[in-house]
């Protein structure tokens, strides 16, 4: 998913936010379960998603902010927690 959502043309990604938006929600519930390699794909997605985000997602993507701080606590994820906030830092 994180390589593929940066290649989605800006109109396709509007038709699909609703979509991106689940998948935010589910990528929240899955970083609960501190995996770390479960943590690691959803916050490599989350940077994706992040990094191109469309006007409808930036909501979904702030309420995650919880989750990914919560990462922190694991020192291996603590560096791509940070990449995701630098994009929603304009939000």
């Amino acid at each position: 998913m994180s390589e593929r959502v940066p290649k989605i043309a800006d109109h396709v990604r509007q038709d699909v936010a609703v979509t991106v938006i689940v998948l935010v929600e589910i990528m929240i519930k899955l970083l609960a379960q501190e995996n770390l390699l479960l943590s690691t794909h959803c916050l490599r997605a989350l940077k994706a998603i992040a990094s191109t985000m469309v006007s409808k997602e930036e909501v979904a993507l702030v309420a995650a902010l919880p989750s990914i701080i919560g990462v922190f606590k694991n020192p291996d994820l603590v560096l791509l927690a940070l990449d995701i906030a630098n994009p929603l830092s304009y939000v």
